[in-house]
C-alpha cells in the first residue's frame, strides 16, 4: 500500500517564515491566528489526505476512467497493450 507523509514542516515554515502569518494583526481575522491553531489545521489536512484520500487514490489507480464529452466511464483493468493503445485512439479522437 502506497505511503503518504504530509510534508507539515514545509507548510510551516512557508506560513511563519514567508507569508509571516503570525505578524499580520493589521489584516481583520489574522489576529486570532497563532502556531497552535495552524499546525492543528494542517494536522487534520494531513490526517484526512492520509486516511481518506490515499486509499481512494489506490482504488483509482487500479480502475481507469475515460472522459468522453462529459461521460465518465470505467474501463476494466489495463491489462494488455491492444486495450491500452485502442483506448489511447479513443480518447485522441474526442
Amino acid at each position: 500500500m502506497p505511503i503518504y507523509q504530509a510534508p507539515l514542516r514545509d507548510y510551516q515554515f512557508i506560513l511563519s517564515e514567508l507569508l509571516n502569518v503570525y505578524k499580520q494583526t493589521d489584516l481583520r481575522g489574522f489576529d486570532e491566528i497563532d502556531a497552535d491553531l495552524t499546525d492543528a489545521i494542517l494536522q487534520g489536512v494531513a490526517d484526512f489526505s492520509t486516511d481518506i484520500m490515499l486509499p481512494l487514490n489506490a482504488s483509482g489507480d487500479k480502475i481507469s476512467k475515460v472522459v468522453n464529452w462529459l461521460m465518465v466511464r470505467s474501463l476494466p483493468l489495463l491489462g494488455s497493450s491492444k486495450l491500452i493503445n485502442n483506448t489511447y485512439k479513443m480518447v485522441g479522437q474526442h
